[in-house]
């Protein structure tokens, strides 16, 4: 058994099978694991539901595109002022409507986004990210902390935040560790803060599926050294134990 103090974070592993699939998985983080065994089993058997806010389930129909909805979906899009046009439904965070909680949806449109899939927490966490709560309610919430690791204040919060702290100036990258991980806690993650496309979010790994024998032998040689590979493992997808440790906890040379 793992020991240690607990730390609950969400992190975002891609998966991938017949299609790329993004899911967001929620655990609780012991004190930092040595070995790939203690690594490979916190990350699939210590799985658990982080805070009550990030209870919200992750809504992966939010993150197909336009063209894949089907006809009733694209509808109740439609009705929430969602578009085919590149800068609306296939960016997350530019449509007008995403700046409304749930509750200050119309009727319509609160039943237009529960056609899509949204129960009302879903909504307030992936699509408008609580920025258009009051503090006072972000605080019986237990979310004003992190807003304030991201440089907010209850006085800059109330004050039209024609000023901002300079996380709101920074992509993903440049947030620290910190300034992330509370970013997650309001349901953002690297896509959606970076306000990118659906499109460019996720590039299919081709180069994982040439054969051992087809790489060079530098690569083959740091797959072995570095990240355990053999060629049987190589070959033969998602036998490798290094495949079952999320990036989180990949050490930097894994990275």
């Amino acid at each position: 058994m793992i020991s240690g103090y607990v730390k609950f974070e969400c992190i975002f592993h891609f998966v991938y099978l017949a299609t790329v699939i993004l899911t967001p998985f929620c655990y609780s983080e012991t004190v930092a694991p040595t070995s790939v065994s203690d690594r490979r089993s916190l990350n699939l058997f210590n799985i658990v539901v982080g805070s009550g806010i990030r209870d919200a389930a992750y809504p992966d129909f939010r993150y197909i595109t336009w063209d894949q909805l089907d006809d009733q979906s694209r509808l109740a899009a439609s009705i929430l002022g969602y578009t085919g046009n590149p800068d609306s439904w296939n960016t997350p965070g530019n449509s007008a409507i995403e700046q409304n909680a749930f509750q200050s949806l119309s009727s319509v449109q609160q039943e237009a986004a529960k056609i899509l899939g949204f129960q009302e927490q879903v909504w307030d966490c992936y699509v408008n990210h609580y920025q258009s709560f009051p503090w006072t309610s972000l605080e019986s919430l237990g979310l004003a902390q992190h807003l304030v690791t991201l440089g907010w204040s209850e006085e800059l919060w109330n004050s039209g935040r024609d000023i901002v702290p300079d996380s709101e100036l920074k992509i993903w990258v440049n947030l620290t560790t910190e300034e992330q991980l509370a970013a997650q806690e309001l349901c953002w993650f690297r896509f959606t803060w970076d306000y990118q496309p659906i499109e460019e979010w996720i590039t299919y790994p081709y180069f994982r599926y040439v054969p051992w024998e087809e790489k060079e032998l530098e690569f083959q040689e740091t797959a072995q050294t570095v990240l355990n590979y053999t060629e049987a493992t190589w070959n033969d997808p998602f036998t490798a134990d290094i495949e079952y440790i999320s990036w989180y906890f990949l050490y930097d040379e894994e990275k």
